[in-house]
């Protein structure tokens, strides 16, 4: 074979060396640039080539010399799925001779809800009639239209699982609740199931097909706290123990994020001898709530497990339903809050939170928006959280919640 004379360098947009995709919407044109250029002066062609990964055809678009040997190529995002695509060049008169840029590159194409959403925090707690007494699912159903009227997009639930019994966390997180109690949500698991069951104080699963199903008819997406934590009664503690840190005497260590400790919490080990059963059975998880309406995962504190942990993860998981849109809960350092973009979370936590004065708004707006972060990070702006008022939001009153808005 003759050896390729055209040169194909300088490809943009690319971070890592092409090692991860960048992010678009449907309806998006991907513009892809190069340098492109070959020894003497005879003409040659270049291409820009992309197919739907998994198809075994590629398409073919002309790229238009722009000046100085850089080129431009285009093409459009008509689907919800993750694409292919990759440079050729060859001299007019060897056209065989093809030279293609490496590796292939990719994009996910989300739906436009990835890029811009109205966030509910509908927790059930909050949501009841009688004072001290959680909301039902058909009790949050009537509350709907009036958030409706406030302009959501998206019904965001805290865990609606059943909360451990044992080490049980009290008000103000003390270690010890009072019987009438609830405990914390995000300690997972009691005799009444795990990750796929629903706390009885809320209601049945069927109720909560009914909320998802009012939910969708008023044009709500629901997304879902997904906490990877196991209480001490969750089922996965007496099956799979092996999934487990253990302490020197054999017992399960408890969760930790210093300075804070979380003795209701067993902490999952990604790395055990039988993590591929572990993995598996996250996965699943997912796959469950989807198929009962959620189409959106807030993940709790992401920064905690491997990022090739959520790699594998979402990239399963949107293969079966490209839909799904995942939120990375990572107040972090700024880069392991990267790494978990680029490893697939179609959206992150920011700093905006700690973001107040004009100088320090625009220049984090601006590094979002256009640096390299803007080809794989999608930042999800949220004025406060349940245990974040910052200080400018407490004593600011109307004008500053009117800023951040």
């Amino acid at each position: 074979m003759k050896p390729k004379s055209v040169v194909i360098e300088n490809v943009r947009p690319i971070f890592n060396e092409g090692r991860y995709p960048i992010k678009r919407e449907v309806g998006d044109t991907v513009t892809v640039w190069a340098d492109i250029f070959r020894d003497g002066h005879e003409l040659f062609e270049a291409f820009l080539v992309y197919r739907e990964k998994g198809s075994k055809k590629w398409s073919r678009t002309p790229m238009e010399f722009v000046d100085n040997d850089r080129w431009r190529g285009t093409f459009q995002l008509e689907k919800n799925a993750r694409y292919e695509y990759t440079i050729e060049a060859w001299p007019q008169h060897l056209p065989k001779v093809i030279s293609r840029f490496k590796p292939i590159l990719e994009v996910v194409a989300d739906r436009p809800l990835a890029r811009y959403a109205a966030w509910y925090e509908m927790f059930h707690r909050s949501q009841g009639k009688i004072e001290g007494k959680s909301a039902t699912f058909d009790d949050m159903i009537a509350r709907l239209p009036e958030i409706k009227e406030m302009g959501f997009d998206v019904i965001y639930l805290p865990p609606i699982h059943p909360i451990g019994e044992t080490n049980r966390k009290g008000k103000n997180n003390l270690l010890k609740a009072l019987p009438e109690e609830p405990g914390s949500p995000w300690a997972i698991g009691n005799k009444s199931g795990g990750h796929k069951a629903v706390n009885p104080e809320l209601g049945t699963l069927e109720d909560f097909d009914r909320f998802a199903a009012e939910c969708k008819k008023m044009n709500f997406e629901i997304a879902l706290d997904f906490a990877l934590n196991c209480s001490p009664d969750h089922p996965y503690v007496a099956e799979h123990s092996e999934w487990y840190y253990k302490n020197p005497d054999g017992t399960i260590k408890f969760a930790e994020n210093p300075p804070k400790k979380y003795e209701d919490i067993y902490p999952l080990n990604f790395y055990c001898e039988d993590w591929k059963e572990l993995w598996k059975e996250l996965l699943s998880i997912i796959v469950f709530w989807r198929k009962h309406g959620v189409t959106i995962f807030r993940v709790d504190n992401p920064h905690t497990k491997p990022a090739v942990f959520w790699e594998w993860l979402i990239a399963k998981a949107q293969e079966k339903y490209p839909d799904l849109i995942f939120l990375s809960e990572a107040f972090t350092k700024p880069k392991m809050m990267k790494a978990l973009a680029k490893a697939g979370f179609t959206q992150s936590y920011t700093y905006f939170t700690w973001r107040n004065s004009k100088s320090e708004l625009t220049e984090y707006l601006t590094e979002l928006t256009q640096s390299e972060m803007k080809e794989y990070f999608r930042g999800n702006l949220f004025t406060n959280t349940p245990d974040i008022l910052t200080e400018y939001l407490q004593k600011g009153g109307r004008p500053a919640f009117i800023t951040r808005s």
